[in-house]
């Protein structure tokens, strides 16, 4: 999908909530768990509009999850992160 034409980026527009802060950390969370599950990760590839729509939701619903930022020293509290282990390997 195109959402540099103004009839594809309206219509995408029109059909998505932007903003889901008012919904909650709880109901974001288990939104965005339900929606990955309807994706198989072939679907990305050569996603349908369906599809691009439960992605869209997904990061923007993401974006609300404030609760969940980075924290600073975030491995001194929880050890050694992904990233570093994959580094390392």
């Amino acid at each position: 999908m195109d959402l540099n034409s103004t009839e594809d980026s309206t219509r995408v527009q029109g059909t998505i909530r932007i903003d889901y802060t008012d919904d909650g950390v709880f109901i974001n969370c288990n939104e965005i768990r339900r929606l990955a599950n309807e994706i198989d990760l072939f679907d990305i590839v050569d996603p349908s509009s369906n599809i691009e729509g439960k992605l869209m939701e997904i990061v923007s619903r993401a974006k609300c999850l404030s609760e969940f930022e980075i924290l600073p020293d975030g491995e001194r509290w929880f050890g050694e992160s992904s990233r570093e282990k994959a580094r390392r390997e």
